[in-house]
């Protein structure tokens, strides 16, 4: 028979040491604890698609025969949906009868470098439509300084006699119109 208590201490003991400044233990029973992850990204300018969340586990009486509770509390540069994702992530992975919080916090942080290169491709992919709009719309207003034509275009439409057939007009009574729509 397997002794879950001790087994749940042993674990404790090894995340404590593995994950120094980013373990906290919140409860002793039920035992409860939290592990800070972030992902770090590798230039300075990238920084604000830094991600990280805090995972927290509970164990139950029969882990690590069963799955402790995981939950996502707290998270920084992710939205509500990616936090839901990484829970179920985490929930799905299958580690039962054996220690596993390990494996989940790395699975989790795994799971942030892929939000965040995701973050960060989004965030390249709109400074590129940003500086292709601007740059579209001054090479529109450069076409229209740089064709002299166009100085005089509307002058010359003002100026001219506009012909207007009168005949489309001519059953208007046929129309339902507002006074309104007339005037």
């Amino acid at each position: 028979m397997t002794d879950h208590k001790e087994e749940q201490e042993l674990e404790l003991e090894a995340l404590n040491s593995i994950y120094p400044d980013e373990f906290s233990l919140i409860e002793s029973d039920p035992c409860c604890f939290q592990v800070s992850i972030a992902s770090e990204p590798e230039k300075q300018e990238d920084q604000d698609c830094r991600v990280c969340a805090t995972l927290q586990f509970t164990y139950i009486d029969t882990y690590p025969d069963d799955a402790p509770v995981i939950d996502v509390p707290s998270y920084e540069g992710l939205d509500n949906s990616d936090a839901d994702d990484l829970r179920e992530y985490l929930e799905q992975e299958e580690n039962l009868g054996m220690a596993m919080v390990f494996t989940l916090v790395s699975a989790a942080q795994e799971k942030l470098i892929e939000l965040m290169d995701k973050l960060k491709t989004q965030k390249e992919d709109e400074k590129l439509r940003k500086e292709k709009r601007s740059r579209g719309g001054r090479e529109s207003r450069q076409l229209f300084e740089q064709d002299e034509s166009m100085e005089n275009s509307d002058a010359a439409f003002l100026e001219s006699e506009v012909k207007v057939d009168e005949s489309l007009f001519q059953e208007m009574d046929d129309l339902d119109l507002d006074d309104e729509d007339i005037e």
